[in-house]
């Protein structure tokens, strides 16, 4: 999900703007979650509700402030990936139906089962679920009962947890969604674990001295890698490539000066007007609008009644 290749960018590029954090690191601080990716990695793993309760559980245990951000509604723009998503969602369905039917009719030993079909059983179940109103509703009302925080975006999760970065209502943002970075978010956070208690904290400040970028540089490769709305037709290590290129022939490229390094590349017929125009579409949708809303978070107390009728409903075992 977001810039594609971002993630192995990051990484190859930019060791010393990521550190592992131990969580107890972010005590007291306010963090928004973009909730939707881990409800669907948790789902695939057969432990949604278990999960989310122990997300929860983590961050009252560490006095995080979380403020939970589902998706809204989908922008128009996006219509062309989410169908192509609910065709590899249905295909994926219909090929793990076909092996769990030849595991039953062939009566597969453990051995050959782990050796054979494993790792493509859980692959297929990753893409092919899907989370049901009813699941999103536990969810909230777990959440609830935590006395903890949740909203529903407009349209897109990353885009409000953005919204709320740069307004100051939170410190951190939790997404696996690599667009954060294209919204500037200061301080990302990712992979967390729910069994160590770490996550991987991503400074942007640091990636952008790593990259020797600035702000307005490193969106416009981001931009013209590729997302979920259009493909780009080189990848971010092509363009970052290039842009350093660019900044070597010119000596000094102002932070205004990008649209200068469009023309390079136009000029050296890497891009032509139809990808400028892709361009230059897709960059206005991460520019934040400064709206005045503000989002309060609960005040009220844990309710363990609520809590543990939502874990009896999914056969939670008490200990």
């Amino acid at each position: 999900m977001g810039i594609k290749l971002l993630n192995s960018f990051l990484k190859n590029y930019c060791t010393n703007g990521i550190t592992e954090k131990h969580l107890s690191n972010f005590y007291g601080k306010k963090i928004a979650i973009d909730i939707s990716i881990y409800m669907y990695k948790y789902k695939s793993e057969e432990q949604l509700i278990e999960k989310i309760y122990l997300m929860c559980c983590i961050f009252d245990y560490y006095n995080i402030i979380p403020i939970f951000v589902f998706d809204g509604k989908p922008p128009e723009e996006k219509k062309h990936t989410l169908i192509t998503r609910r065709e590899e969602r249905n295909y994926a369905k219909d090929e793990l139906n076909k092996i769990m039917d030849d595991l039953r009719k062939n009566n597969v030993d453990a051995d050959t089962y782990v050796l054979n079909y494993k790792n493509k059983i859980r692959a297929l179940k990753k893409q092919s679920v899907k989370i049901t109103n009813d699941e999103f509703d536990k969810i909230k009302r777990l959440i609830d009962g935590f006395g903890m925080t949740y909203v529903v975006a407009d349209s897109e999760a990353e885009t409000l947890c953005a919204k709320l970065l740069y307004k100051k209502q939170v410190h951190y943002c939790l997404s696996e969604d690599t667009d954060m970075f294209v919204y500037l978010s200061p301080y990302t956070l990712r992979y967390i674990s729910l069994s160590n208690h770490k996550v991987l904290l991503y400074d942007l400040k640091k990636i952008l001295i790593n990259l020797n970028l600035t702000r307005s540089e490193f969106v416009s490769i981001c931009v013209l890698s590729g997302n979920d709305y259009y493909n780009g037709n080189k990848n971010i290590y092509y363009y970052y490539k290039m842009i350093m290129k660019y900044k070597k022939i010119c000596n000094n490229v102002n932070d205004d000066d990008n649209d200068t390094f469009i023309e390079f590349l136009k000029k050296k017929r890497i891009i032509n007007d139809a990808l400028i125009e892709d361009f230059n579409k897709n960059k206005k949708m991460y520019h934040l609008q400064n709206d005045k809303g503000r989002i309060k978070f609960n005040t009220h107390r844990k309710n363990k009644h609520i809590i543990n009728s939502i874990l009896t409903e999914a056969d939670f075992i008490f200990e």
